[in-house]
């Protein structure tokens, strides 16, 4: 119903860079990676002064990995928005897709959210050998925003290497309606637990479309 709702609005009003944007976070949502990147460059080309159309440009291509043409978005909304709330988190995806966790953590340390600070630290924090301050940062978190920022943690956990404290935290969310598990296709946090039958079953259990083979 979505589906049809967006491409309706966009048969409307072809122009409307916000139709397109939403399009390409739905399209992520549901694991159509590729189209989402289509639909994003559509939104940044009709209105490249957007900030949302620049971020959410960012995200689709660093999903993918499509990395270079990130980076050079990237740079250039650093340039166009420089005091954008998007950026440390941004920055912060972009170096850890590129596996340069030190910039990573350097950049997640001017987030302003905690749970994203808390959270992204964390798996930063891991990947670089500090285990034991990631663990803090990790724990820290737990203790002050479990509930809420479950997803975040279930993500964190994956990537530790940590599954069954993953899925853990990943019913906790369901259990509470996190508006997290709608990302499950669109954060590439959980990519080490895409082959575990848990996670096939999660995604059909909150009504997501299965993983598509890459």
């Amino acid at each position: 119903e979505a589906r049809k709702n967006y491409e309706k609005a966009i048969e409307v009003n072809p122009g409307d860079a916000i139709a397109h944007t939403g399009y390409a976070r739905f399209l992520a949502k549901a694991g159509e990676f590729e189209q989402a990147v289509d639909e994003a460059r559509i939104a940044r080309d009709l209105n490249p002064l957007s900030p949302s159309a620049n971020s959410s440009l960012v995200l689709r291509l660093t999903r993918i990995n499509k990395l270079d043409e990130s980076r050079a978005v990237l740079d250039a909304m650093r340039e166009q928005f420089p005091e954008n709330g998007d950026l440390p988190w941004l920055e912060s995806l972009w170096h850890m897709r590129n596996g340069s966790y030190a910039e990573a953590l350097s950049h997640i340390a001017m987030e302003e959210y905690d749970y994203l600070r808390l959270s992204i630290s964390a798996i930063a924090l891991h990947h670089l050998g500090r285990t034991t301050q990631a663990e803090r940062q990790l724990q820290e978190l737990i203790d002050t925003d479990g509930i809420g920022s479950a997803f975040q943690i279930a993500e964190a956990y994956a990537q530790l290497g940590r599954p069954d404290d993953a899925f853990h935290y990943l019913n906790i969310a369901v259990e509470n309606g996190d508006p997290g598990l709608s990302e499950l296709h669109s954060s590439f946090g959980f990519e080490p637990i895409y082959g575990d039958p848990r996670f096939s079953a999660l995604l059909e259990r909150v009504g997501l479309p299965p993983l598509k083979p890459t």
